[in-house]
């Protein structure tokens, strides 16, 4: 038999992966010059740019995906198992898939076949597993959804600094260039972060399943961070715009809902957490779903995703759900889920009275997470899905249960605080012939359109900006 050649090994990275999820703290051990003890987490001086309390491996993940993270833009900042064996073992990729392979055979975890993807109609002998270089891990294998074929929309055209102003904002070519870019701004710009770290959590907007729109990321404050913001957490939007760049400023006249097209996608998240984990495999899309229900901020419609219900919400959560397109919403069961506060029933009228006037035929339901008798007696202002289902979560109730639960809950809708807020533009009367002799604009046109763009007319309420 042919002894295998490390720098020709076709063992596939997408299967080692699969195999490696368990192991990877040993593996990082016996292949690299990581030391044990760093891997076990914690903050630790970093082994690549020597930062001190710089290195730490993702906590939620690790074990799984064998995911690092450096606090500066180093080889080690947000690395997956197999790019930290190549960057700390000084190696080729193929030499990684052929060591990191050769190390779960030896541990038992899979057998040299195991690793090999097979190809329709071609039998692989022992001779041809070492003909081929191994590529590494890609989007081949990720799942999207099947509801809508990807389309061509027309991307915005890059924007300028301010209004009158013929120098353009930069634009990146990769959104890990954008993101670097947003970091700096908060860190060496604003001086808001005390240390140079990765975006808390990201959420992607889009247009059809793959055609992100723009991506809201979103960092939590430590204590001293927010006494001297003032605030808990901060927020950027990368837009994406024509060529495939990105820039950070959000021109994007009418938003599409978060959470359209999350329905059992692993790629759902472009800055996911836990790589090539399925996250809300139960949900089903918007256009499949009878019953929707809205949210005020992207974490309490993840919440209720996680629990199999299908859920949505307006970028900037109460800030401006006027600019939102609720058109995919027509003829829905909405449900409500507001915040335990004023901003929520501030966010209910301001998206009824849209709601009214984009999907006329939807249906409205408003739950009050207060009318819960379990969680009457911990409701804080301010609290919303996301600390609902950690309360009954922690109390060991499954995610039927809480289904059941939400759905049970008496419906407020005709409350005074929750009546519907027609938006101001909708009140505003024109004469008709300055409406139609007027020159159309095309910077006046939303960003994308639809089936839907075709039998209503387009509405553009202006763009906002972006940090």
């Amino acid at each position: 038999m042919t002894t295998p050649d490390p720098s020709k090994c076709n063992y596939d990275a997408e299967l080692i992966n699969q195999f490696a999820s368990g192991h990877w703290p040993q593996i990082h051990a016996d292949l690299t010059t990581l030391d044990p003890a760093i891997l076990a987490g914690g903050d630790y001086r970093c082994p690549e740019c020597g930062g001190d309390d710089r290195f730490n491996v993702c906590r939620k993940s690790y074990t799984k995906t064998g995911k690092v993270f450096c606090k500066s833009p180093c080889k080690l900042h947000c690395q997956s198992g197999l790019f930290v064996v190549e960057k700390m073992g000084n190696v080729s990729f193929p030499e990684v898939c052929f060591l990191t392979g050769e190390w779960l055979i030896r541990a038992g975890a899979c057998t040299s076949a195991d690793l090999i993807k097979q190809q329709p109609g071609k039998n692989t002998n022992e001779t041809e597993r070492c003909t081929a270089s191994s590529p590494p891990p890609s989007t081949a294998g990720k799942k999207k959804s099947s509801r809508l074929p990807p389309r061509r929309f027309n991307l915005p055209a890059p924007v300028t600094k301010g209004k009158g102003e013929n120098k353009p904002l930069r634009v990146h070519k990769s959104l890990t260039s954008a993101v670097r870019g947003a970091i700096w701004h908060y860190h060496d710009k604003k001086k808001v972060l005390d240390c140079w770290r990765p975006p808390s959590n990201s959420f992607t907007y889009e247009y059809s399943p793959g055609e992100i729109a723009f991506i809201v990321l979103r960092w939590n404050l430590t204590p001293k961070e927010s006494e001297a913001a003032k605030k808990k957490k901060i927020f950027s939007q990368i837009m994406r715009v024509e060529g495939n760049r990105w820039q950070s400023k959000n021109q994007v006249n009418l938003k599409p809902l978060f959470g359209l097209y999350y329905g059992g996608r692993e790629d759902a998240k472009a800055l996911p957490d836990e790589a090539g984990e399925e996250k809300f495999p139960d949900v089903l899309d918007v256009a499949d779903a009878q019953t929707v229900f809205v949210c005020e901020g992207e974490p309490a419609a993840e919440a209720l995703m996680a629990i199999g219900l299908t859920a949505v919400c307006s970028v900037q959560g109460s800030g401006s759900p006027g600019k939102t397109d609720w058109r995919p919403l027509n003829r829905k069961d909405i449900v409500f889920v507001p915040d335990a506060d004023m901003n929520g029933e501030k966010y209910v009228c301001a998206c009824r009275g849209q709601i009214s006037i984009d999907a006329p035929d939807a249906t409205v339901k408003v739950v009050c997470l207060s009318d819960d008798p379990d969680f009457t007696a911990v409701i804080k202002a301010g609290d919303d899905a996301v600390d609902w289902s950690q309360f009954h979560k922690d109390k060991g109730r499954s995610a039927e249960w809480l289904r059941e639960k939400l759905q049970s809950l008496p419906d407020r809708k005709d409350k005074e605080c929750f009546a519907p807020k027609v938006p101001r533009s909708a009140n505003k009367s024109k004469p008709a012939a300055k409406v139609d002799d007027a020159a159309p604009d095309d910077n006046d046109q939303p960003a994308f359109t639809s089936d839907i763009d075709q039998a209503q007319p387009n509405r553009d309420r202006g763009a906002d900006d972006g940090f």
